[in-house]
């Protein structure tokens, strides 16, 4: 995904929810680690990518999360 990405901008929307807690697919695993979520958003590195570590970096409610945003 990170290779892949910056070609994809669905990628980052469905990293974006992902890393919020959102449900992006039926079969997605519950309770994934955000810093899964976070390290590939980081290595699509693009603005909008950068954009929703940023994002969440300030705003999330949950550390562990704002953590991830951080590394």
């Amino acid at each position: 995904l990170g290779q892949i990405g910056p070609h994809l901008p669905e990628v980052v929307a469905t990293l974006a929810r992902a890393l919020e807690g959102e449900p992006v697919s039926p079969d997605a695993r519950r309770g994934a680690d955000p810093k899964t979520f976070a390290a590939v958003l980081g290595k699509i590195g693009t603005p909008k990518a950068l954009a929703v570590l940023v994002r969440a970096l300030r705003d999330h409610p949950d550390a562990p999360v704002r953590r991830a945003a951080a590394e």
